[in-house]
């Protein structure tokens, strides 16, 4: 299984596809163990902005001593506009 959605094959379909087609690409895929922790969506009270709503995303080394933990909102949501508002004021009060 690549993906969560197991109702929507599109994401075994093209790793299939690029296994069949690059054998570098499939020596890599083989080599990388696929990250199967599930990280729930959290929610951060920033002081100024209020309630952020985020998806995060665990990336861990291959030698797998180091996870990095990304945090994103969705596009158009209510959180991405008060992150892209926080990339402007920086550490300025509000």
């Amino acid at each position: 299984m690549y993906t969560r959605d197991r109702e929507n094959p599109r994401v075994g379909t093209i790793v299939d596809a690029l296994r069949t087609e690059s054998t570098e690409f499939a020596a890599m895929w083989g080599e990388q163990p696929v990250n199967r922790l599930y990280c729930p969506p959290k929610r951060i009270q920033h002081p100024q902005l209020g309630l952020l709503e985020l998806h995060c995303q665990t990336l861990i080394d291959p030698d797998q001593s180091q996870m990095l933990v990304v945090y994103t909102a969705p596009a158009g949501s209510e959180s991405h506009d008060k992150l892209r508002l926080l990339s402007v004021i920086g550490d300025q009060r509000v």
